[in-house]
C-alpha cells in the first residue's frame, strides 16, 4: 500500500501536468528572480511552477521526458 503522502504529491503531478493553468508573465518574471521565495506557494501551485520551468528551459527535450502520465 502507498503512504498518504506519495498519494498526495502523485495527485498533485498528475494535476499539474494535466492542468490548464496559465502562468502569468509577472508570475514568470518572479521565477527568474533570485528573491522567489517557493516557501510562498502550495504543492500543487509549485509543481505547476516547475512544471513551467522545465518547459521555458526547454528541459523536457533536452532530458528526455515524456510529459505522459497514465
Amino acid at each position: 500500500m502507498y503512504s498518504n503522502e506519495f498519494v498526495i504529491v502523485y495527485s498533485c503531478i498528475r494535476y499539474a501536468v494535466s492542468s490548464d493553468a496559465v502562468v502569468t508573465s509577472d508570475v514568470e518574471e518572479y521565477l527568474r528572480q533570485l528573491s522567489f521565495d517557493n516557501w510562498q506557494v502550495d504543492d500543487a501551485e509549485m509543481i505547476i511552477l516547475l512544471r513551467h520551468m522545465f518547459i521555458d528551459l526547454d528541459l523536457l527535450n533536452k532530458c528526455h521526458i515524456d510529459v505522459c502520465i497514465n
